[in-house]
């Protein structure tokens, strides 16, 4: 076993506020440039400097809700979360938020969410001030402010948010203004993969179709599920690549590996079989084009 990375690099990549990156989503061997990680290291790390630096306790959190290294344990990872919030971590404190929205979306229930994002913008969190802009879009807690949302994300798109960067030029473009796009691609090329499954989408729609691809390819490299479904869909229809079945019944099954279970209509559309996927039949490097395989592999 190797480090691509040290623990201590990987704490940054983890704990940048341009990406805020969730374990769940973090695809190390591409996000996060490792080839291993060895989890016992990684939570002593953790454990010798929780005194030093509150913020580990949300990745200490995160280690224990998606079974990281350590056994999966939701109320070991909300205690461990609380502590840090405790501890006055903005980080922590945003997380939290995002898990009180995630019930909110079903309770109506809001208002703590909005008093710890407020807390944290206030601080210039720029993770909190994207994610409030969100609440006012939305009204979720508060009354809708469309302005008010645009400004709190040029805001962090100032402070340097890729992920506010790219609603921000979202918000744009729903007001008709194509100047959206130029945040969009500015987002994409800073490596946020849902702004360059967007981009791609947009040059599709104007059958740009070697723009489109090159942007899908980039976002699935990064793990997003719709950007795999929509190059399985240009293989399959010959858009802009030779049209291929076997590809794109690979890259269908990668977006549903991904979290994308609507990809699985796909698949039994091509095949003209029953929705059934064979994890062992699809093997990713034997069957990727050389120039789709990422320099981390």
């Amino acid at each position: 076993m190797k480090y691509v990375c040290s623990v201590k690099e990987f704490l940054k990549c983890y704990f940048d506020q341009k990406f805020n990156y969730t374990l769940d989503k973090l695809d190390f061997a591409h996000n996060a440039n490792l080839d291993y990680l060895l989890w016992d290291e990684l939570k002593n790390f953790c454990n010798d400097n929780l005194q030093n630096d509150a913020e580990l306790y949300a990745l200490l959190s995160d280690m224990h809700r998606f079974g990281k290294g350590v056994d999966k344990n939701e109320k070991v990872a909300d205690v461990l979360l609380m502590q840090g919030v405790k501890r006055r971590s903005l980080f922590c404190k945003n997380k939290l938020a995002n898990q009180m929205i995630d019930k909110g979306l079903v309770t109506f229930d809001f208002g703590d969410a909005f008093f710890l994002l407020s807390e944290c913008a206030k601080a210039g969190f720029l993770p909190a001030i994207n994610n409030l802009a969100w609440m006012y879009i939305k009204g979720c807690g508060i009354k809708k402010d469309r302005q008010k949302a645009i400004d709190l994300y040029k805001q962090a798109m100032d402070g340097g948010s890729v992920f506010a960067t790219y609603n921000y030029g979202l918000c744009l473009v729903e007001e008709d203004n194509q100047d959206g796009i130029r945040f969009i691609k500015k987002a994409a090329e800073a490596g946020y993969c849902v702004a360059q499954n967007y981009l791609g989408k947009w040059h599709y729609d104007q059958n740009q179709y070697a723009q489109a691809y090159e942007w899908f390819k980039k976002s699935a490299i990064g793990g997003n599920a719709h950007a795999f479904k929509n190059l399985g869909e240009m293989y399959h229809n010959g858009n802009g690549v030779q049209q291929n079945d076997d590809m794109a019944v690979f890259c269908f099954h990668q977006s549903v590996l991904h979290g994308n279970d609507n990809a699985k209509r796909h698949i039994a559309r091509v095949l003209c079989k029953e929705e059934q996927i064979f994890d062992d039949v699809f093997d990713a490097k034997n069957n990727l084009p050389d120039d789709y395989v990422s320099d981390d592999e």
